[in-house]
């Protein structure tokens, strides 16, 4: 329920509105009622041929790698790694301004942020990349360089440096 997939589909009845060339692909564990309900809610938005829940796929990155962008409807998120993985591969994303997601994305320069709970800005954002590819590929690059300069090796190792000298000053462990 977090990922907020109704705003999702509602959002893509949006796009297919506009688009008859556009298919959403959701990979993920997930089951019972939750699903029954979006099985629902897809068919009431007629988007069975426009919309597929593929369930877990241990071939998920292999998948991303063939989308035209990432998009995440989440109402509520820590430290998305989807995101983060779409983004290090270079993918244009438009995600949820909600958790840790605003520190992962500057909105229009390494990706493309909207409001949670809002299939409007969701279909907005959507639209806006699938139909701008200058837009996509700038911020697709400026996505990959932002992970690979927050996430790298030398970047974590420092990282861990300066929490280890905080907790050992804070902590007075530092002295004997």
């Amino acid at each position: 329920p977090a990922k907020d997939y109704p705003n999702l589909l509602r959002a893509a009845r949006t796009v297919c509105d506009m688009r008859n060339d556009i298919h959403f692909v959701i990979a993920g564990g997930g089951g019972g009622r939750y699903m029954e309900e979006l099985l629902r809610l897809r068919g009431e938005l007629e988007l069975e041929d426009r919309v597929s829940f593929l369930g877990f796929r241990s071939d998920a990155s292999a998948l991303m790698m063939e989308m035209d962008l990432f998009m995440s409807s989440s109402e509520n998120e820590g430290l998305p790694l989807a995101s983060v993985e779409a983004m290090g591969m270079g993918k244009p994303v438009v995600l949820t301004r909600c958790g840790g997601v605003p520190e992962l994305v500057e909105d229009g320069a390494n990706g493309i942020l909207v409001p949670p709970k809002d299939p409007g800005a969701l279909a907005q954002g959507i639209l806006g990349v699938l139909d701008n590819p200058g837009l996509a590929e700038r911020i697709g690059s400026a996505a990959r360089g932002s992970i690979r300069e927050a996430f790298s090796l030398t970047k974590m190792a420092e990282s861990y440096q300066r929490l280890y000298q905080d907790l050992i000053t804070r902590h007075g462990m530092g002295h004997a």
